[in-house]
């Protein structure tokens, strides 16, 4: 009996209840989510032959706002966010489309290039990119023996 209302409990909501919440002014999925225990802003990172790549999803940040600093091989990229304009004359019944400010830090090894490392913010993903050093192999050769 216990597993089946845990089961009940974790149900999606309907949406008769998503609607019951929205007027009931209850905590909002968005804000479980998002809430300052649980803020970490998702990033993928993918390696090609001659470098790693960060992407971070940025939507609806301005490039402006978002600051990338490399101290002591950490890499670290932060948005504080700036005031939102929200002069309206209409009443929020809900607000779930939040900017919250994030940090996220990454340490580099010695095989990135970090002289070389580039930046570019298009359609609410940024992407940085982590060049590789480039390795050179050891020359084979003979050793002799004294």
């Amino acid at each position: 009996m216990y597993q089946i209302k845990n089961q009940i409990n974790k149900m999606p909501m309907s949406f008769s209840n998503l609607l019951e919440d929205i007027f009931n002014n209850g905590k909002s999925l968005t804000d479980e989510i998002w809430s300052e225990s649980k803020l970490h802003v998702p990033v993928n990172i993918s390696e090609s032959e001659n470098a790693y790549i960060i992407s971070v999803i940025a939507p609806g940040i301005k490039k402006e706002d978002v600051k990338i600093s490399l101290e002591k091989n950490v890499l670290s990229i932060a948005y504080d966010q700036s005031e939102l304009n929200t002069e309206s004359n209409n009443k929020t019944l809900r607000c779930e489309y939040k900017l919250k400010p994030f940090k996220r830090s990454f340490t580099l090894n010695e095989k990135i290039n970090t002289a070389e490392i580039e930046a570019k913010y298009l359609d609410g993903i940024l992407d940085i990119t982590l060049p590789k050093k480039e390795t050179t192999e050891p020359e084979n050769q003979t050793i002799t023996i004294a």
